[in-house]
């Protein structure tokens, strides 16, 4: 994956695209439980990412089928190699204004005056979808201690 970032079970790609800003391969070993994709990861994903993938063991494909969103996409793991269940597509929720409230105050005050706007929250839905992205993840990758791949 050219561009690509990973951390621990965690694979994040993003893209220089205002519609897609993002996307993220979250991996489900056999020795993995399932339990914490379920509700708040498959929550938190879909309000960052434009795409999402869940690699996982085949034992995990029935409840992943289940459980995550249409729109995701599926691929399993077997022995030496991935086999595509299901490929991912675009989220159909723009997840730009929900990211925009993961700046923290500061970081989003910065934001506007480096485009000319007063320091009111409410007025980051008026810059730019692709300001917006930029400004989370880069903010998301320095509180990590990491870099935004693009």
């Amino acid at each position: 994956m050219s561009g690509a970032r990973v951390a621990r079970d965690v694979v994040t790609q993003a893209r220089k695209s205002a519609r897609r800003g993002g996307e993220v391969h979250e991996i489900k070993a056999a020795r993995d439980r399932f339990t914490r994709t379920d509700g708040s990861q498959i929550d938190a994903y879909s309000v960052i990412f434009d795409r999402v993938t869940l690699v996982c063991a085949g034992r995990h494909l029935p409840a992943a089928t289940a459980i995550v969103p249409a729109w995701w996409g599926l691929t399993v793991a077997v022995p030496g190699a991935l086999r595509v269940d299901r490929e991912a597509t675009d989220n159909p929720h723009d997840p730009t204004p929900r990211m925009a409230r993961l700046l923290w105050q500061a970081e989003a005050n910065a934001l506007l005056r480096r485009h000319g706007r007063r320091e009111v929250i409410k007025n980051l839905a008026a810059l730019p979808r692709d300001v917006i992205r930029e400004a989370v993840f880069a903010a998301l990758a320095k509180r990590a201690g990491g870099e935004v791949a693009t």
